[in-house]
């Protein structure tokens, strides 16, 4: 066990204690309204426990195997669900990364995707895939389509209205016996207005109906020299997940988490420790040059308006949620710092993996995102060292 990964493992019994609702003043526009009780184990079975992972699969660098975006990963049975938006087309793979099947094709109708590209999928990352029972739920930019897991089209939930109108960039589909999670709002919605602070809510389908289970006030984005408004590498973007009866949300700045019933009848916050962000040099220069692009001569970015602290969040099975820090070249760094929270308990425990989970497997195995030699993306799978 590596010097790094003995340190990096500790455990903060007590660092995080539960914060009385009436002694929690609002922040990011959240008031808790009562005490939320989340269940989860005593650890989690995806721990590394000090013994670290490695990686046992990949599938995406073969010619036969590209992945041009990957726009989610979800569980199903003994199988996995990968969406590929940019094909279009939805993978099913074996535990091993082998595909079984696929199916999906470019177009408006039934059955049929938008594609997207990757460079807009760089930008975004959605998260727009989702399994309930034995039923697909995707989500291609346009349209909310149900699959069978033979790739048959069931229909749509939706094509227009609030949930054809998903949070670009924060978005993720969550489908539960509850019904099916989804955001909207958020700073790339098309009816965000600059000046105002940004609302996000989540919403939740049940049958026909829809039916709100939080709302954040976020600020807004900063304004360049001239009056024009951008958003920097480090302005902080809702997250959040589903557990159970349970959801998890964080703005992306504040250091607490939000738990809330999936009825949105209470809400709580639980604080959590977590260190201020930090980047490399070439992840700067990076952004520095994007925003010339974007607009020539304006090369000096404005402070963000929200410091993001968490790059991303995911509940695992037992109930403990992970969080990635803002670390430097996260995407590519061979070892990630994350900590993990426990719903219940809020007690937290810092670990150390080489990706970050996208969907989670069997005891001690996950499926993560990772970058080939020529930046392609990779969906690789990680087994925890006996």
């Amino acid at each position: 066990m590596s010097g790094s990964r003995s340190a990096g493992l500790r455990r903060l019994a007590g660092l995080l204690l539960l914060v009385a609702c009436s002694e929690a003043p609002p922040e990011g526009g959240f008031t808790a309204t009562g005490s939320v009780a989340c269940e989860a184990a005593a650890r989690s079975r995806w721990a590394s426990s000090g013994r670290g992972y490695r990686k046992t699969a990949e599938y995406g660098l073969a010619t036969s195997r590209w992945l041009g975006g990957l726009a989610g990963v979800a569980h199903a049975e003994s199988v996995l669900v990968a969406f590929d938006l940019s094909q279009p087309q939805v993978l099913i793979l074996d535990p091993g990364l082998e595909r079984a099947r696929s199916f999906g094709r470019s177009g408006d109708g039934p059955g049929e995707l938008a594609r997207f590209s990757p460079q807009m999928l760089s930008v975004t990352s959605p998260d727009w895939t989702a399994v309930r029972g034995d039923t697909i739920i995707v989500y291609d930019g346009e349209r909310l389509s149900k699959f069978a897991l033979d790739g048959r089209h069931l229909g749509y939930i939706a094509r227009e209205g609030e949930l054809a109108r998903l949070a670009p960039g924060e978005s993720r589909l969550r489908a539960t016996p509850e019904g099916v999670f989804f955001p909207i709002g958020g700073y790339l919605s098309p009816e965000t207005r600059p000046e105002n602070p940004v609302p996000w809510s989540l919403k939740r389908l049940a049958g026909q109906m829809v039916y709100g289970v939080l709302d954040l006030s976020l600020p807004a984005l900063p304004r360049r020299q001239g009056g024009s408004t951008v958003r920097v590498g480090l302005q902080a973007v809702p997250l959040w997940d589903v557990h159970g009866c349970c959801v998890i949300a964080a703005d992306g700045q504040g250091r607490w988490l939000v738990r809330a019933t999936t009825d949105g009848m209470n809400r709580d916050r639980i604080p959590v420790h977590l260190p201020d962000p930090r980047r490399s040099e070439a992840e700067l220069a990076e952004e520095r040059m994007l925003a010339g692009q974007a607009s020539p001569g304006r090369t000096k970015l404005p402070e963000p308006t929200a410091l993001r602290r968490i790059q991303a969040l995911i509940v695992d099975p037992d109930g403990f949620v992970w969080l990635l820090p803002v670390q430097p070249d996260w995407r590519a760094a061979s070892e990630l710092e994350v900590y993990l929270v426990s719903l219940a308990t809020a007690e937290t425990v810092v670990d150390t993996v080489p990706s970050f989970p996208k969907v989670f497997g069997s005891s001690g195995t996950y499926y993560g995102e990772i970058r080939g030699p020529d930046r392609e993306v990779v969906l690789a799978r990680f087994d925890r060292v006996k």
